[in-house]
């Protein structure tokens, strides 16, 4: 009795022409089986050859999986300052810029460092979103160590993410600030690229916008005739000059100091008018004493 021979299949990646091997391995079987049993040689006999493709584990569980194909790693960045509110960026004013990063590649970036120059004598750092791990005010530079960590530990494809840098614009002129990403490596440890973007900004001196000329319309003066006056002679009168005569001192002279004298009368003179009425009577045997200044301020008798 014929038993058939069962091989142990392995899916192949391709069928190809049975080569001369498997033929001489099918009429070997036959030969076999008829000379077991010579009533088997009559009996068709069925065989599957499967050939199997060099460098596939026969014994390996699973099915074969070919090789992915490379895969692509590209990091795009785009810095731009945003338009200051009245038009025009001033000494004092903030300039803000915006820093996007754009997983363009087919794999996610799991370390996504970042830094940003700018210079220190133009801008004076505010603040950031999200905050830098290292601030340098001296060198003008900001780092970041790691964004994908603040985005779940990954930049998925096709995601983005966007850095907000605050600054203080401090003297006049043009300044450029430059963003760079390096170092970057994606979910296999496949290093990125490193990429890079610049962006320059204007600033101007004064802290009040600067004024549009509007054109006003002068009036233009018409000179009108003014009527002189002519001034008209007038005679004036010379004074004469009449001679003053010269008076002739004469001399007077001077008469003897009179002598002061004090009354024998003494009245108590009520209303003060200094004539005794018939109502104010004498008073009598009354006192008088004198005194004389010598200049010293002490009243001495006479």
């Amino acid at each position: 009795m014929l038993h058939d021979t069962q091989s142990k299949l392995i899916r192949p990646r391709s069928r190809r022409p049975w080569t001369a091997f498997a033929r001489l391995m099918m009429v070997f079987t036959w030969v076999i089986a008829s000379i077991l049993s010579p009533a088997a040689s009559s009996m068709p006999v069925s065989a599957r050859v499967v050939e199997q493709d060099p460098g596939v584990n026969k014994d390996a569980a699973g099915p074969d999986v070919s090789p992915a194909a490379p895969n692509s790693v590209v990091l795009a960045v785009d810095k731009v300052a945003r338009p200051d509110p009245d038009g025009v960026r001033q000494v004092g004013d903030t300039v803000i810029f915006d820093i996007t990063i754009t997983n363009n590649g087919t794999t996610a970036i799991i370390l996504l460092p970042a830094s940003d120059t700018y210079d220190p004598t133009a801008l004076q750092y505010q603040s950031a979103v999200p905050l830098p791990n290292n601030v340098n005010t001296t060198t003008g530079t900001l780092t970041w160590n790691d964004l994908a960590a603040g985005l779940g530990g990954q930049l998925a494809v096709g995601a983005s993410t966007t850095i907000t840098v605050n600054f203080t614009a401090l003297k006049p002129g043009t300044t450029t600030n430059r963003v760079d990403i390096n170092n970057a490596v994606d979910e296999y440890g496949t290093s990125v690229p490193p990429v890079s973007d610049s962006e320059p900004v204007t600033i101007v001196s004064g802290s009040t916008n600067t004024p549009t000329n509007t054109p006003t319309n002068t009036p233009t003066n018409t000179p009108t005739n003014t009527p002189t006056n002519t001034p008209t002679n007038t005679p004036t009168n010379t004074p004469t000059n009449t001679p003053t005569p010269t008076p002739t001192p004469t001399n007077t002279p001077t008469p003897p100091p009179v002598l002061a004298a004090i009354g024998d009368y003494v009245w108590y003179d009520a209303d003060g008018d200094g004539r005794q009425d018939v109502d104010e009577p004498g008073i009598g045997n009354v006192t008088l004493n004198l005194y004389r200044d010598n200049g010293d301020g002490v009243f001495n008798p006479a």
